[in-house]
């Protein structure tokens, strides 16, 4: 568990260096890989790995991230109800930062297809 605590720590350094390193995670797979055993950390780790998905899913710019990312907001919607204060407010920012770009995202198609029209 040691080096998936530490992988965690260096992903959020990542995901925090800027959105160009965030989009590159998030691309790779990374929000539903920071998220899937959350229940095996303790919870300074839990917040690391939420806060990490959070700033990942600040990227969310088109379909193929939407359908790369949405296997992991069931998992950010169960964590509103979680016990640990910042663990709930990272799941709220990452799920409003996620849908904030998919409203984004539908607009540009909706522009699109009435320039098509």
């Amino acid at each position: 568990i040691d080096v998936a605590e530490q992988s965690l720590q260096a992903m959020e350094k990542i995901s925090s260096a800027g959105k160009e390193h965030a989009a590159v995670c998030m691309r790779a797979g990374g929000v539903q890989a920071v998220l899937s055993f959350l229940d095996f950390f303790q919870t300074g780790v839990q917040r690391v790995a939420v806060k990490t998905a959070s700033n990942m899913l600040a990227c969310v710019s088109s379909k193929q991230d939407v359908t790369m990312i949405k296997d992991a907001l069931p998992i950010l919607v169960n964590l509103l109800s979680y016990g640990d204060d910042k663990i709930v407010e990272h799941a709220f920012l990452g799920l409003t930062r996620a849908l904030s770009g998919m409203c984004l995202c539908m607009n540009g198609f909706r522009k699109t297809d009435s320039m098509v029209d």
